[in-house]
């Protein structure tokens, strides 16, 4: 998220809990103090997970396998991994058994939208991982989804604080919001109540604290896309006031867990 739409979002919502924020590395990394105590938030990026669960929040081939094995429904990830970036025929023959095409290739760890190509064949899984083997040491190859509806879930300490439906722009087939979604909160009860049952399930097993699920409506059901450590609501709080208090709401509450919960809100 750039620096420009999380910046005031994190200052804000600091100073509502008499937290200061000082900004290093080119507003890349928040120094948040408050009577004596330092956090650092990095990027998006806060001090409330485990390195572990980031990590394997990081890696969508390890969010999909640790998921699947708890019996959490998530979106089957493939590992690619190149010997050589300047050579891919080694790692096709091994993947075929388990493809069935059309398959979506993307970079190991989130990425926005970026560098994710959609492969309708052999040939075209091919000439992806040529694209793509010199920018990434690895990729994963997943199944390409009719998916009805895409969500994101932020959850803290197992309470769901978000929940919104990505709508892709006009002929978009991703659903992220760099790529020009626009986000809708979700009304319905029984959905929304869904949807944050299997987001806090997913945080539990994989081990995490604070994080954003994305979740797929596919014609099974739902089902866990990714999950990213990294809370980036910059884009999502552009869409109007009440989004954007949805937002601060967010970062607030995530302030205050990281300097203790006695922190008190400054009205």
């Amino acid at each position: 998220m750039s620096p420009r739409s999380f910046v005031p979002l994190l200052e804000e919502a600091a100073g509502r809990v008499e937290v200061k924020v000082e900004w290093l590395s080119d507003h890349w990394i928040g120094c948040l103090t408050r009577a004596g105590s330092v956090q650092y938030v990095h990027g998006t990026q806060f001090p409330l997970n485990l390195a572990s669960a980031a990590f394997a929040a990081h890696d969508k081939v390890s969010t999909s396998t640790i998921l699947s094995d708890g019996g959490i429904p998530a979106v089957a990830h493939l590992l690619v991994r190149f010997r050589s970036r300047r050579v891919v025929e080694h790692v096709i023959d091994p993947l075929l058994p388990g493809l069935r095409f059309p398959v979506v290739v993307k970079p190991l760890s989130a990425s926005g939208g970026s560098d994710v190509v959609l492969a309708r064949s052999v040939t075209e899984l091919r000439e992806a991982l040529v694209s793509l083997a010199p920018r990434h040491a690895a990729l994963a190859v997943s199944p390409f989804e009719r998916i009805d509806a895409e969500y994101r879930v932020v959850v803290l300490d197992r309470a769901p604080l978000l929940c919104f439906r990505k709508d892709p722009a006009p002929g978009e087939w991703r659903h992220n919001l760099g790529r020009g979604a626009r986000p809708t909160l979700v009304e319905d009860d029984l959905l929304r109540a869904r949807l944050e049952e299997l987001a806090v399930g997913a945080l539990d097993r994989i081990g995490g604290r604070f994080m954003a699920v994305d979740i797929v409506r596919v014609p099974e059901g739902l089902k866990v896309l990714e999950i990213n450590s990294g809370v980036a609501l910059g884009r999502f709080s552009r869409q109007g006031p009440e989004y954007r208090e949805l937002g601060l709401g967010v970062y607030e509450r995530a302030v205050r867990v990281m300097f203790g919960r006695g922190v008190r809100p400054v009205r």
